[in-house]
């Protein structure tokens, strides 16, 4: 029976746990993020905005404070160091290989609240909150008979399944087998 290497990617959202972000980070990713949601929304509300715009853009036009943005920065680098060490800890004892594709920031990314939304500072407080990232990585094992669609099941119940307990919440986004270069 011939036996096959099988390369999975997965997408994941992970945030990570405030204790973890606080012993080692002097301020508070929920106290940044609240603060980045007030000044945003002010912006917004003052320019009758119908979208509230990434940070990099708020900061662009003044509209949110250079120190507050760099903790933002800085926690959100941390947050990605801690998740990708989780990640790649976790996962080894599970796959043969496991490689980092790419980590975004969440808090960077353009919020999906609108101006309009019910309840739009708390939701955009949570968005500009510096825990949570985007992971995209490749794991490989070995597969005896290898199914993609299998194989895609396997990488996405055993993230799960050796990741949960260690971040505040998690979610496979996406898994999708690698086909080999022919």
């Amino acid at each position: 029976m011939q036996v096959e290497v099988v390369r999975v990617s997965l997408g994941l959202l992970l945030q990570v746990p405030d204790e973890a972000l606080n012993a080692h980070s002097a301020a508070s990713p929920v106290v940044v993020g609240q603060e980045l949601a007030r000044q945003a929304d002010e912006y917004v509300r003052a320019q009758a905005l119908g979208y509230y715009p990434p940070l990099d853009y708020l900061y662009d036009r003044e509209a949110v404070d250079g120190e507050l943005l760099d903790a933002a920065r800085a926690i959100a680098w941390l947050a990605g160091e801690l998740a990708q060490e989780t990640v790649r800890r976790r996962l080894r004892a599970v796959f043969s290989q496991v490689a980092l594709e790419s980590l975004q920031s969440v808090a960077f990314t353009m919020p999906g609240v609108r101006p309009t939304d019910a309840t739009p500072r708390e939701a955009l407080a949570r968005h500009f909150t510096p825990d949570t990232v985007k992971l995209t990585l490749t794991v490989s094992s070995l597969h005896r008979r290898p199914d993609p669609d299998g194989a895609e099941q396997f990488a996405r119940r055993m993230a799960w399944r050796w990741l949960k307990e260690h971040f505040a919440s998690m979610d496979v986004t996406s898994a999708q087998a690698v086909r080999p270069v022919s």
